[in-house]
């Protein structure tokens, strides 16, 4: 007995702090009988002999009491109350009320001229339509939905300007800011808060809240590091198998795919996704480590381009040394997947590879929202310059967020992932590893043969694994620990 007192306490505890307001004339009506209105009186009426201070019920056009029904939508309300009976006024007469929540009766009630009124206290918690059905004379006597006040949370970051996004719905541009967080029903419950800030990782919290609650709510951000903890600033990484150079990128949320209003179906709905920490080559495979991986293994060289414009115009082979800081093309998948392994490395899912490229603010070019074709190999420089590949690195401008080299162009890039045209719509939010099986693998990232949208970091498109073409390269990634 002792707990339930309690919880009667606390429940109306909870209402004390409700915010009524009486079903009138604001609130409109979402359905109802034709040629019927809602009619909300604020004057005395007399039912059973007690006094109320408004009444309601429906009229027909010329203004008279009338049948019919009438739909309300109370999402996000909590309860209605009112009292149901026949004005005093009335004699021998006699009505009744049906009470619908969402579509399925909740109350039916008869009443004549001098009965008592009967009270309805009806919870709405989680219901979306409150239908009443009317039949003549009957009276609806101070009618009134409530719901809690919602908790309020004051938010601050350090620093400040981040995004804040309450339960998935931002809530403000930029902190410091206020958010009024509705209780849906309850006295108590919890929210999640998510806030963003280029540059900085990814910070979420689950936060109790109360009716009527001001809470304050100080948050401190942590930055980005290129580097895992316990590595110098500028020390950098190499693979010692092929002495390539990794950029760490660590672990976090960041957005993965293109809006509604931005790129092309197969890379909907933009999503939020989590990935553990990675190291990645900062560039992409050059000529001269793969020569030495065929060296290694006997593998045969990719065919060396047919047609030979631009950067390979007077080449005879890949042993040109003008050649061998470029990037190898000519690569398929499965070139490119032997490769990693002989490495101690993998190719990158389609996730790593993105996140790589854009960063965690979801950036539509690793150097941010707008093309400049200075900043990477693409259609334009290869015909201004008469140049196809480039040597690796050679746009610094163009880098990414975490230090990675031409993520967009110069060599399009294969990826682990199998290619399907829907898996972000059934992707797993948390290190998504592509579809189990395919026909067609994932390149990313754009060429030197690629213009703006092509090279954008969302950019997908998929070939079968044993294609090659002179603009197809791959760079890899190794997962903790670092070699």
């Amino acid at each position: 007995m002792r707990m339930m007192g309690l919880a009667l306490l606390a429940l109306l505890a909870a209402w004390a702090s409700a915010d009524t307001v009486p079903l009138d004339a604001k609130i409109r009506p979402v359905g109802g009988s034709a040629g019927r209105t809602w009619h909300f009186a604020a004057e005395e009426v007399k039912l059973g002999g007690k006094p109320y201070r408004t009444h309601a019920y429906l009229q027909n056009a010329d203004g008279d009491r009338a049948d019919g029904w009438i739909r309300f939508d109370v999402t996000d309300w909590e309860r209605f109350t009112a009292t149901v009976g026949v004005n005093d006024r009335w004699l021998d007469t006699a009505g009744a009320l049906i009470i619908e929540v969402d579509g399925k009766k909740t109350a039916e009630i008869t009443k004549r001229s001098g009965e008592a009124p009967q009270q309805v206290d009806l919870p709405l918690i989680g219901a979306t339509t409150l239908t009443f059905r009317f039949v003549l004379a009957i009276l609806l006597a101070e009618p009134a939905l409530a719901r809690l006040d919602p908790a309020v949370l004051q938010i601050t970051t350090t620093p400040a300007g981040a995004t804040v996004v309450v339960e998935g719905q931002p809530a403000a541009t930029v902190s410091p800011c206020t958010v009024a967080v509705p209780m849906r029903g309850r006295a108590t419950r919890e929210v999640e808060i998510r806030v963003d800030l280029r540059n900085y990782s990814t910070l979420t919290r689950t936060v109790a809240v109360n009716a009527g609650q001001t809470i304050p709510l100080a948050l401190t951000l942590e930055a980005i590091p290129i580097l895992p903890p316990g590595t110098r600033a500028g020390e950098g990484r190499t693979n010692p198998k092929d002495g390539a150079a990794l950029v760490w990128v660590p672990a976090g949320d960041f957005l993965m795919g293109s809006t509604a209003n931005d790129g092309f179906g197969d890379e909907r709905p933009q999503r939020r996704v989590y990935l553990d920490g990675y190291w990645i080559y900062q560039y992409e495979v050059t000529v001269a480590q793969y020569r030495a991986f065929c060296a290694a293994t006997g593998r045969a060289l990719p065919p060396f381009p047919i047609t030979r414009p631009y950067s390979w115009k007077g080449k005879v082979g890949w042993a040109d040394p003008a050649l061998q800081g470029h990037p190898i093309v000519m690569v398929s998948w499965d070139d490119a997947a032997a490769y990693a392994a002989w490495a101690g490395a993998q190719l990158p899912t389609e996730a790593q590879w993105e996140k790589a490229a854009r960063g965690a603010d979801g950036r539509r070019y690793p150097w941010g929202d707008a093309w400049d074709p200075a900043k990477c190999a693409n259609y334009y420089t290869a015909r201004a310059q008469q140049q196809s590949t480039w040597p690796v690195g050679s746009f610094p401008a163009g880098a990414s967020p975490y230090g990675a080299h031409d993520m967009a162009g110069n060599a399009l890039e294969w990826c682990a992932d199998w290619y399907e045209p829907g898996y972000y719509r059934t992707a797993p939010a948390r290190n998504p590893p592509g579809p189990a099986t395919g026909e067609v693998r994932v390149l990313r990232g754009g060429s030197w043969s690629n213009n703006a949208s092509s090279t954008r970091s969302a950019f997908r498109i998929g070939s079968t694994p044993s294609f090659r073409f002179n603009y197809m390269g791959f760079r890899c990634v190794v997962l903790p620990p670092a070699p």
